[in-house]
This record gives C-alpha cells, sequence and structure tokens, in this order.
C-alpha cells in the first residue's frame, strides 16, 4: 500500500491539470473536467495498462520467492485498478461540482493556456523551454551525450565490486546457537556443554531471553528444531530472541558480541544462524554431492570440505556425512551352530545380554500411565563388544563359546542414508565471514570444483543462495520480456507508430541506468529478489512520462502545428503534471528510503527495525530509476520525437540531390550521344564519293 501511494494519484493529477489550462483559457469547471475526461481518457487508460502489464508475470512466479512475493503485484493490480476509475469517472464528476479556476496573475494563467506560446513562457518553465529549443537545434550532439551517458553508467557499474544477497541482510530478531560434539555423550554431559554456552552469554545486554534444549531425539538435526541447517553433530541449541527496534540495540551487533564470547570458552564448538525472514536460502555455500558409488561420495566430500576449511573467508562449515564411529556386525556361521543345536533366536537372547537386555516382562506402576520394561542384561563392567566373545551359551553337549559360530565384524557405523532422485547424497555448506560476498566465494567454489576431477561417478550440484538466484535471474528476464511485449501491444494500440512505441519503451534503459546510480551511491549490497523486482516494476511506471508527452505532440501534430514548434509546446505544456507525478511517487517511497515509520498512536517517528529495511531496496531503485528517467525524458524526449521527421527531411533533401544527380548524369549522357550522332554523319558524307577500299587521309571532329 505505501509503494501504491505515490502512484495511484498520477492518472488524477494528470487529468486535473488539464482541466485546470482548461480553466486557465476561460472554460467553466463543468466543462473543463468533461473535456479533462474525455482529452485525457486514452493516455491514463495506457499509462495504467502498461503500469499493470509490468506486474502482471509477478502473478506466474511459481515458486517459493514467487509466493512470497505474490502480495505486492496483487496489490497494486486492484489499487491501480480502482485509481483509473477514480481518475477518469468520479474526479471529473467531484472537479464539475468543486473544482476552482487556478489562482495567479494574468501572465501566469496565459502560460498554463493550451493554446499559449511556449517561447512566450518566462521564470523557470521559460528556461526548461529555451534549454529544450537549444538541445532540438543539436540532436546529434544531444543523443550522443545521452547515450554517452548511459554506457557510461553501466560500464561504472560493470567495473565495481558489489556485495550481493538473494533475499535481505536485514536486522536480525532471533538466532539459533547450535552447540557440536561428537562421541558418546551421556545426556547429563550434553547438557553440560550447553549450559556452558548458556552462562557465556546469558549476561549480554541485547538478549532479551534465551531457551536452552539439549540432546535430540534421533540423530537428525530435523528432528532436533531450528531448521535444516543445523549441524549434524548438534547436542544442543539455544535460541535468542533479541532487543531490536528501539533505537539502541542492533541485533547484528548483539551476535557479534555472541560469538566472540563463545570463542573465549575452551574447547566448545558451535555454530550461530540468523532466522531467516524472507524466503528461506540456507547458507551462503551450499554444494550437494550425488552418487551411486558411496566410495567416490565419501572423497569428493571429504576433498571439498577440506577445500573449504584452507579458505579464511569461510566459516560454520559442515557436512551430512555420518558421523565417525564403529559397529559390529554379529555374523552367524549357520551350519557350525546347527551342529550344536542352536538357532539364531538364542544366539540374539545371548548377545542383549551385553547390550540392551532381554525383555522378560512389562510393569505399570501406580502413578504412571506408561508400562515399564523389565530386562535382565549384565552389570555395567561386563556390558562391551569384547564380552561377546567370552560368552558361553548352553547346548545338548553343554556349554561351549559363542565364539565357536559367532564371528564380530567391526564396520563404521551408518546411522543415517541420504538418497535424492535414486542416488546417494551429500552436501556440504558454509557461510561466508562477510555478508554479501556469499556469491563471489560460489563462484571461485566452482571454478576449483571445475578442476578437481571428482570423476564421472559424482555429480555436482550448487543449491542455496545459488540456485535462487539463477532461478530468479531467470525469471526476470523473463518477465521483463513479457511486460515490454504487453505494453509495446499497448503503446502500439494507443500510437499505431513503432518509432513512437520505441521511444516510449528507452525510458525502460534510462530507468535500469538510474537503479545502478542508486546502488553505486547509496546501497551497501544489492538484493537480487528486490532490485530485479524493483527493476521490472519500474519499466511500467517511467513510461507513463513518453506517453504523456507523444500523446500531446500527436495532438499539436493533429491541429496542423508544425513538428519543432509541436514538440517544444509539449515540453511546456506537459512539464509540470510529469513533475508532479513523479514528485509524488518518489516522496511516498522516500520515507521507505530512509527506514521512517510514523508512530501516530504515540506521536512518534521510529527509523530502523527489520520491517523497515525490507523495501528499502525496492523502494532505493524506484526513486533512483524514476528521478534519472524523467530528467533524461524531459530533455532528450522532445529532440527524439523530431527523429522521423527529421529523417523524412533528410532522405527528401537526398532524393532531391540524387534526381539532380541523375538528371545532370543523364543530359551528361545526352549530349554525348548527339556530339557521336554528328560525328557519325560528318564521316558518311565525307566519304560518301570513295571507292571502297580507300582510306581518308583525315577525319576531322564534328566541331571543325
Amino acid at each position: 500500500m505505501v509503494i501504491a501511494v505515490g502512484i495511484l494519484v498520477d492518472g488524477a493529477i494528470v487529468v486535473t491539470e488539464y482541466a485546470d489550462r482548461k480553466m486557465a483559457e476561460g472554460l467553466d469547471r463543468k466543462e473543463a473536467y468533461s473535456l479533462a475526461g474525455k482529452r485525457m481518457f486514452w493516455p491514463v487508460v495506457s499509462s495504467t495498462l502498461t503500469t499493470l502489464a509490468a506486474f502482471v508475470p509477478f502473478l506466474f512466479w511459481n515458486s517459493m520467492p514467487g509466493k512470497f512475493m505474490a502480495y505486492l503485484p496483487i496489490t497494486l493490480i486492484f489499487v491501480l485498478t480502482a485509481s483509473l476509475a477514480m481518475a477518469l469517472i468520479f474526479l471529473p464528476v467531484l472537479g464539475s461540482v468543486m473544482g476552482a479556476r487556478p489562482e495567479g496573475t494574468d501572465e501566469d494563467l496565459a502560460s498554463l493556456a493550451a493554446d499559449a506560446d511556449p517561447e512566450q513562457a518566462h521564470g523557470w518553465l521559460g528556461r526548461y523551454v529555451r534549454i529544450v529549443e537549444a538541445m532540438i537545434a543539436r540532436p546529434w550532439l544531444v543523443s550522443g551525450a545521452a547515450l554517452a551517458s548511459v554506457v557510461a553508467i553501466f560500464i561504472w557499474f560493470g567495473s565495481t565490486p558489489h556485495k550481493s544477497e538473494f533475499f535481505l541482510d536485514v536486522e536480525p530478531e532471533q538466532a539459533y546457537v547450535y552447540v557440536q560434539a561428537q562421541g558418546a555423550l551421556s545426556a547429563l554431559e550434553k547438557e553440560a556443554l550447553v549450559k556452558r554456552a548458556e552462562a557465556a552469554v546469558t549476561d549480554l545486554d541485547g538478549i532479551e531471553a534465551i531457551s536452552m534444549r539439549s540432546g535430540k531425539s534421533s540423530g537428525t538435526s530435523i528432528e532436533f528444531g531450528g531448521g535444516n541447517d543445523a549441524p549434524i553433530d548438534s547436542i544442543g541449541r539455544m535460541l535468542l530472541d533479541l532487543k531490536t527496534g528501539d533505537g539502541v540495540h542492533d541485533g547484528r551487533v548483539t551476535l557479534r558480541r555472541v560469538r566472540e564470547r563463545l570463542e573465549q570458552v575452551p574447547g566448545l564448538r558451535f555454530q550461530i544462524s540468523a532466522r531467516e525472514q524472507g524466503p528461506p536460502a540456507g547458507k551462503d555455500v551450499q554444494v550437494a554431492l550425488l552418487s551411486e558409488n558411496p566410495a567416490a561420495l565419501d572423497d569428493a566430500s571429504k576433498r571439498l570440505r577440506a577445500y573449504l576449511e584452507s579458505r579464511n573467508d569461510l566459516r560454520e562449515i559442515d557436512d551430512t556425512r555420518p558421523l565417525p564411529g564403529i559397529e559390529y556386525n554379529i555374523e552367524v556361521d549357520r551350519a557350525e551352530a546347527g551342529k550344536y543345536g542352536v538357532d539364531v533366536a538364542q544366539i540374539g537372547a545371548a548377545v542383549q545380554l551385553v547390550t540392551n537386555g532381554i525383555l522378560v516382562g512389562r510393569y505399570r506402576p501406580d502413578d504412571a500411565t506408561d508400562e515399564v520394561d523389565i530386562r535382565v542384561r549384565f552389570p555395567k563392567d561386563d556390558r562391551s563388544a569384547s564380552a561377546i566373545d567370552s560368552l558361553r551359551i548352553a547346548t545338548a553337549q553343554g556349554n561351549v563359546p559363542l565364539s565357536l559360530f559367532v564371528t564380530r565384524v567391526p564396520a563404521p557405523r551408518v546411522s543415517q542414508i541420504h538418497r535424492r532422485d535414486g542416488r546417494r547424497v551429500v552436501d556440504v555448506r558454509a557461510n561466508a565471514k562477510v555478508q554479501g560476498t556469499g556469491a563471489g566465494i560460489v563462484q571461485e567454489v566452482k571454478d576449483w570444483i571445475a578442476q578437481a576431477n571428482f570423476g564421472p561417478d559424482v555429480e555436482i550440484q550448487f543449491e542455496g543462495a545459488d540456485e535462487d538466484n539463477a532461478d530468479a535471474m531467470a525469471f526476470f528476464g523473463g518477465a521483463a520480456l513479457a511486460a515490454l511485449f504487453m505494453m509495446a501491444v499497448i503503446l502500439l494500440w494507443e500510437f499505431n507508430n513503432f518509432w513512437q512505441v520505441l521511444l516510449t519503451l528507452s525510458a525502460v534503459i534510462l530507468s535500469t541506468a538510474g537503479v545502478l546510480i542508486g546502488v553505486q551511491l547509496v546501497l551497501p549490497y544489492m538484493s537480487i529478489l528486490m532490485l530485479g523486482t524493483g527493476i521490472v516494476a519500474l519499466a511500467g511506471i517511467v513510461v507513463n512520462n513518453n506517453i504523456v508527452l507523444i500523446d500531446t505532440f500527436n495532438r499539436l501534430l493533429k491541429d496542423g502545428r508544425s513538428p519543432e514548434y509541436a514538440a517544444m509546446a509539449t515540453a511546456a505544456q506537459r512539464i509540470r503534471p510529469i513533475l508532479l507525478t513523479t514528485g509524488t511517487t518518489i516522496c511516498g517511497l522516500l520515507p521507505m528510503v530512509f527506514e521512517l515509520s510514523v508512530n501516530f498512536a504515540h506521536g512518534a517517528i521510529d527509523r530502523g527495525g527489520a520491517e523497515a529495511e525490507w523495501w528499502v531496496q525496492l523502494a532505493t531503485a524506484v526513486v533512483f530509476g524514476l528521478a534519472f528517467s524523467t530528467t533524461m525524458i524531459l530533455l532528450v524526449t522532445p529532440v527524439w520525437l523530431l527523429v522521423p521527421y527529421r529523417a523524412e527531411h533528410m532522405f527528401a533533401r537526398l532524393r532531391v540531390r540524387t534526381s539532380s544527380w541523375l538528371a545532370h548524369f543523364r543530359g551528361r549522357n545526352a549530349a554525348a550521344r548527339r556530339t557521336d550522332t554528328v560525328e557519325l554523319l560528318s564521316d558518311e558524307t565525307d566519304h560518301a564519293g570513295e571507292e571502297p577500299g580507300e582510306k581518308p587521309d583525315k577525319i576531322l571532329p564534328a566541331a571543325e
């Protein structure tokens, strides 16, 4: 709604401004607003439709980021549709009842009239008209300077390194701290380690509350809680509620202090993960290795993790390989056991004596609702893997060692196996130490993998933010083409002129250059999602200025004005509504650019906060893109409007010169042919009496 505030009044401004001009000419308010509603109907309709065309592709973005951003286009489509009805139906009715003739001196009112001579304008409008007149007289210089400016902006942007995020680096409100450890730890030992981490950060001022949990139910990070980025060797986690939005505490600073405190705890391994507030992206670097060959997969994941650990710009590195450990497989020689009359069930019961115990019954206490297992097993000191070798089992031949027909085989412990698309998969993940540098690191990892030669058995897939970036860029490219095509159809339907359609859409390039200026000067990093949305949405907004200019230019031509006069008059008459619409849009977005929010209930103005940071990138893109493109449009569009007429004049002069040259060439050829004819006739006359075979002494030219 805040974004739509500055846009929805554009149509109303155009209609009202035109009605003011007509009242300045002497029409009463009823006639003026009635004429304004009729005269500005198609410009306002086409402007609104082109704006809506930019947001329509977002309705078909069928992905998690697309669903997250879906409320923006839906809201703007409904709001702008309602504003169209307001500008063309309700506003003329209200203006015919309450409209007032603009105030000012006779000279001011005369300058507002639609038939006013632009060369007679005074003040800032007169200076602008004289600038436009001078630029119209120098079309090649103006066009070259405009093109050079845009190219220079793109080169400036391309030669500057930028930090980037898929969504936003907003101030965190909550964060998870995962405590890591390996080995056969008891529940109390795990709790003790997590409590050490909790004690290190409890007294930090920026933390509002801490909730702690130790242990995990089945060894999976998903069941443990806190998101899929939890390391596989987590033994506990803390959920930190951070103090934010009070103008004193900053969640980023608090997390930095938490990290410094935990690094001072001896022997503590941990990871910190700020809770994501937008589309989930996970860690900065996420590489999935898939293979049907477990050995090749394990080797590739080890090499990749070793490379990531060798880099100084990464931290919180982990993978999803099973934790190291040993398990014993009991292999039974059934033939040998059959000689003694022992079956597998007896062997299993004997092995249970040194492991979990043999279930002999269940008991439910009076004060409990669940039953308790009753198991029989050896004392703690006798329960070990080596005790299996000394077990004896009763047979018909007496007690015999279990080792006669049972072999204890050690093997690597595999607690869980991850599979994807029918193949085993291992994820290797890491976070960048410096926020916003993840995209560059991912590219370096890709270059290293290309030279690592993992073999044909291992497939590499980059996931997380890199995958989301690729999908988003592909969507934005398709959305931009679809929006431009729809806008071109609308403009061609209105203008029926291909050059004017191209001229209108040129504002998109100018607005993109303005966005790049904003990124260079203001934004500390680029949000792929927000800036991409802003550029595509801006395409539907900036073309409105050109639509208003071209519509007025065509009307003046129909009235019999010369193209040069029509271009100057168009600039003079339309600069006021263009500045008003641009100014209202920018003013509506400036509070978002400066992260300001007004609390009317408490009479206060707040700055910052996670919610305020969400729309800074989008608002900045629209503000800078609209400001730069509007400035360029007001200067170069009057010049470019005359391109077809100057080209026609140039081709007409070329045709005249060509015709003159051809006529001169034909005249010379005709004279030459006449000369040849005279020579031929003279030759025939001089030799009329000669005998065959005789040759004249000399053939004189015909001129002689």
